[in-house]
């Protein structure tokens, strides 16, 4: 099996437009991975798309030639956390707590 170098193209924190990218790679013939916060139960953090090292050039053409679509309202996005996130978060602490007082008591 040849070796195959791999470098990092983009890092972003959107699954979505991650996963979009990589399709069109693909279908350009451009070999790709994914590594960080794309899979897994919850799926979260930053996701890396990297790509084979003779294809970077390919790869950030395409990615250059890629617009990014308006919102589709004027309003700016919340930069808050989302609830459903930060229960997740309390309620994993909760339970944590719970657990080791009761090894502890």
């Amino acid at each position: 099996m040849a070796d195959v170098r791999m470098v990092r193209l983009l890092t972003t924190l959107d699954q979505f437009e991650a996963r979009v990218l990589v399709a069109r790679l693909g279908a350009e013939g451009i070999l790709w991975e994914l590594r960080g916060g794309h899979d897994g139960p919850y799926p979260m953090g930053p996701v890396h798309v990297y790509v084979e090292a003779d294809d970077l050039a390919r790869a950030q053409d395409l990615v250059a030639m890629t617009t990014e679509l308006a919102p589709e309202d004027d309003e700016p996005r919340s930069l808050r956390t989302p609830l459903p996130l930060v229960l997740i978060v309390v309620g994993v602490a909760a339970m944590a707590v719970i657990s080791l007082a009761r090894v502890l008591f």
